[in-house]
This record gives structure tokens, C-alpha cells and sequence, in this order.
């Protein structure tokens, strides 16, 4: 968005190079420009920062949160506040599938406090659950919320890698290559837990102050280079309640969804991690595609195998907190285990079938989750463990392109995913 308002500040035609831009501009921008600006009325949107060490549906557990608002062109970005001030409520809207996968099953009971809001798979739903807790909270007096931006540690380091490294207090200094393996994973070790939001603050303010005082063209070149990895991998969504600038945000990728385009199938797959822990960096994933029907007529056909390996070390479990390796409470000798609820959906109009699994946990079972037909399971990850999911899809007949995965963030910019395609489109 202030993408959005710097175009407009420098010259409206800016946009007529591109004619699909000439048209948004023309038939949705500049008509609602001045309400998105908030020139009719403040417009404010939380931001909340995740941390995919700790994984949720659309990215990870939600450890701050702060906001940005628009008044009469003049964008100001607030102070971001621990989640521990927005503990006390949680949210009411919660539907009786995600009860039902996340609040009854265990091993721990998501309580849908703001940590949680995340795990939904798709952005407009997260926007949902955190804009019932907004409304509860002090955050809501007075103040209407008109949308969310969700952003983790692989967007900062997008933004460090633009903008120029940042020191901290303690001499270290993060870069465009390290800041998202810091936030997610050196932190805790170089660090207590409670000291731990103060470095982020300090990433946050410094990346904020130097973007207020404008980037220079190459920083923004850098980091409009990103933006389209930073979408497509989950790294950086958001979602307005503004519908004409929601259709905007659809049509830019930055509003992520299950999959619900039969003309582009994908298969997605959403994780929750249930020991609380920062096992999530250690939990490396892979995932291989391959097309099966080459000489069929009928809808295309695909062979999918979704690996996990836990790459903790068991040497390395002494040396850590019981905040990063879980092992406390009525689990004491869960340390360094991934506990993962997985969901796999089938793509629009399609379908999954013939689940196999090796290397222990138990195959998926059909459940229902945003409205469609989902598969689920659960496995226990120890360290050095690697499960194998295994499966077959069948797209839509209406497909025009080849079977893509969407997935729950990790902490490197792409994915790990081979696409092995031996037949041509259609």
C-alpha cells in the first residue's frame, strides 16, 4: 500500500506503461483512491509479524503486532507490541472444523488467542479471527480495523537486503543472507526468551525509519526484485475489507488462498506445530511432482511425495532452552520433536487418493476445513527422523496449467519442490 500511495504521490501516470495497470488504475484505482488513502476516513491495518519457527496454517505463531494507517495521504506505521498484551483474548468466530482439528486435538489445544489466528490456511480468514480479537481488545475502541498484513522473518531480510544491514546493541550485524536465520534461530541462542522481542524491535524500527525516509530507487528495485517470491511463498500477504482494494491485492498475489482455482491446480499442504518449541527451523521439508497420464485423454494425473526430516541434532538439545527445543510441561521427553498436524487439500475440482506413508506416523484421513473436503493426519517428528507422504492427484478437467504446491512458509525464500513434468500442457 505504500507502494500504492508513493505512485500516486509521484504522478498518477505512472501506471499507463502497463495496459493491465492502465485498467486496474482506471476501473478500480482511481475511484477508490482517496477512501484508501484515507482521505474519507482514517484507514488502519494490523501488521503481524510471524515467526515460522514455530509453525501455524498461513506462516507462524504471531509474536507481534503493530499497525499502519492511513490519514489524508500521511502513512504512519505504530509500535509493534508483544503478543502478551492481547493474551487475554481470544477469538469467538472459531468455526466447528477448526475446533474440532485444533482446539480438541491435542497435544496441545490451540487457544486462538492472536498466536493463533494464523493457522488458518487462507489470509481473509486470518484477517476474520484477528479482527474478532481486535474488536475485543483496547485496540478496538474507537478504531475500525480495515484489513491485515502478515509478514515474517524471510520478508525482513528482503528488507535488510534493500535497505542496508543493521547492527545490533551487541555488535552483531545482520545482512541480506543471515537476518532471517537470526530472527528465526540464533536469537534464542545468543539470547534469553524475554530479550528476544527487544531484537526484533530494533530490526523493525531500523528497516521502518529508513523506509519512512524513503528508499532510494535501487533499494526499491532490490526489493521489488523479491516481492513475487515473497507472495508466492507466504512469506508477505495481506488482506483488505475494502472489496475493491481486496481485488487489487487478489489480483497483485498478495492475498493467499487454499486452492480454489480448478483452471490452476494445486495441492496445498498446511502445517501446525503442536509442541510448543522453535522445532520449525530443524523440521526441513521437500516435495517432488510428477506427472502420471501422458497418453490419457481424460484429467491429468499426478504422483506427489511430501518428505520431513528433523535435523536436530540430539547433541545440540543440551545446549538450548525448553523455548526452543519443547521439551517441558507433561512432555518432558518430547525435546527437539516436531508434533505436526498436517492438512493436505486437493486442488479445485479434484481430487487425492492412495495415501502411503514411510518412516512411522499413520496415513491421512478425509475432514472438512474452510469449507472443503480436507485430508489430515498427525505425526511425532524426533530428532534425525524423516517421514515420507505419498499420494496420487487427479486436477480438474478444466485445468489449463500444470499441478503447483502451495504450502505453509518455511524459513528460506522458495520452496523446496521438483516439478518432474514429462507431458506437454493440455
Amino acid at each position: 500500500m505504500g507502494v500504492v500511495a508513493g505512485a500516486y504521490d509521484s504522478g498518477r501516470n505512472m501506471l499507463a506503461a502497463a495496459k493491465k495497470a492502465t485498467t486496474t488504475a482506471a476501473d478500480t484505482v482511481l475511484p477508490n483512491i482517496r477512501t484508501w488513502l484515507g482521505y474519507d476516513k482514517v484507514q488502519t491495518y494490523a501488521v503481524l509479524a510471524m515467526t515460522t519457527a514455530e509453525m501455524r496454517g498461513s506462516g507462524g505463531l504471531v509474536g507481534s503486532i503493530g499497525t499502519v494507517t492511513f490519514d489524508h495521504g500521511k502513512i504512519t506505521i505504530g509500535d509493534f507490541m508483544s503478543n502478551v498484551e492481547l493474551l487475554d483474548y481470544k477469538a469467538t468466530n472459531v468455526n466447528k472444523d477448526e475446533y474440532a482439528l485444533y482446539q480438541l486435538d491435542g497435544p496441545i489445544h490451540l487457544r486462538y488467542d492472536v498466536r493463533d489466528v494464523t493457522n488458518a490456511p487462507s489470509t481473509k480468514r486470518v484477517a476474520e479471527l484477528f479482527r474478532n480479537i481486535w474488536n475485543q481488545s483496547p485496540l478496538g475502541d474507537g478504531v475500525t480495523l480495515n484489513g491485515v498484513v502478515l509478514a515474517d522473518p524471510v520478508f525482513v531480510q528482503s528488507l535488510v537486503k534493500a535497505l542496508g544491514d543493521v547492527k545490533l546493541q551487541d555488535g552483531k550485524v545482520l545482512t541480506g543472507d543471515n537476518t532471517a536465520e537470526y530472527l528465526l534461530n540464533t536469537v534464542y541462542k545468543d539470547h534469553a526468551s524475554d530479550d528476544t522481542d527487544g531484537v526484533f524491535s530494533t530490526v523493525a524500527r531500523d528497516c521502518v525509519s529508513r523506509m519512512m525516509k524513503g528508499a532510494s530507487p535501487r533499494a526499491f528495485a532490490s526489493f521489488v526484485k523479491d516481492l513475487p517470491a515473497l507472495t508466492r511463498y507466504r512469506h508477505l500477504n495481506a488482506y483488505s475489507f475494502n472489496k475493491s482494494l481486496e481485488t487489487v491485492l487478489t489480483e497483485l498475489g498478495l492475498t493467499a488462498n487454499v486452492p480454489r482455482d480448478a483452471a490452476r491446480p494445486q495441492v496445498g499442504i498446511y502445517l501446525t506445530e503442536k509442541n510448543p518449541s522453535k522445532v520449525g527451523w530443524y523440521i526441513k521439508r521437500s516435495t517432488t511432482v510428477k506427472q502420471t497420464n501422458c497418453e490419457s485423454s481424460g484429467p491429468a494425473t499426478y504422483h506427489v511425495e511430501y518428505t520431513l526430516t528433523n535435523t536436530f541434532a540430539k547433541e545440540e538439545l543440551k545446549g538450548l532452552s525448553s523455548y526452543v527445543t519443547g521439551d517441558w510441561g507433561a512432555y518432558p521427553d518430547r525435546g527437539g520433536s516436531g508434533m505436526e498436524t498436517i492438512v493436505f487439500y486437493p486442488p479445485a475440482g479434484g481430487q487425492l487418493k492412495d495415501f502411503s506413508v514411510t518412516g512411522g506416523g499413520s496415513a491421512p484421513t478425509t475432514g472438512a476445513l474452510e469449507w472443503a473436503e480436507v485430508f489430515r493426519t498427525y505425526v511425532q517428528l524426533r530428532p534425525g527422523q524423516t517421514v515420507t507422504y505419498s499420494f496420487d492427484v487427479v486436477v480438474s478437467e478444466d485445468a489449463t496449467q500444470k499441478l503447483e504446491v502451495d504450502e505453509t512458509p518455511t524459513g528460506r525464500q522458495t520452496a523446496n519442490v521438483r516439478y518432474t513434468y514429462l507431458c506437454p500442457v493440455g
